[in-house]
């Protein structure tokens, strides 16, 4: 995986739980609302007592399914970025200890050049090619990964 995809998945990674809460949110909601729609019912009021408009009862039953369809999609993401979570953070730990320090405080904490060189006992540009070789070891352990490099998501970012 060239280092730019790479690069991409890791800013990705950096904010997969903000990702996360806004999609358990998103699904609260869409199910409030998918739950109260249960309880309408449309029936000419403010006097009728029946179902008597077609039309209504097929707006129900529609606004229904988009969001019963919804709630399985946000429920399918939410799965698959908890899984993408867990991967990239078993393929960044999988590095070499420099490696893994690197692309973890520069990357993931967005440390700066100086603090990462000064944590690692490097010069600036030592660190520097050493995140390039890092970026190069972790392509090749996403590219091995069939859950990370065959995600839809992931597929969308890179």
């Amino acid at each position: 995986m060239e280092n730019r995809k790479v690069e991409a998945v890791l800013k990705f990674y950096r904010d997969i739980d903000l990702d996360i809460r806004l999609d358990y949110k998103l699904l609260a909601e869409t199910k409030g609302i998918y739950n109260t729609l249960e309880g309408v019912v449309y029936d000419g009021l403010p006097r009728g007592s029946s179902l008597s408009d077609q039309t209504a009862g097929f707006a129900v039953v529609i606004a229904g399914t988009e969001t019963s369809a919804r709630i399985k999609t946000l429920e399918r993401e939410i799965n698959e970025l908890e899984i993408l979570k867990t991967e990239i953070l078993t393929e960044i730990l999988s590095l070499p200890p420099v490696h893994k320090n690197v692309i973890y405080y520069f990357y993931i904490k967005n440390r700066k050049w100086e603090w990462i060189s000064e944590h690692i006992n490097y010069s600036v540009r030592q660190s520097q090619n050493i995140r390039r070789a890092a970026l190069e070891n972790l392509g090749r352990k996403i590219e091995k990964n069939k859950i990370i490099s065959e995600s839809w998501i992931i597929k969308k970012i890179t």
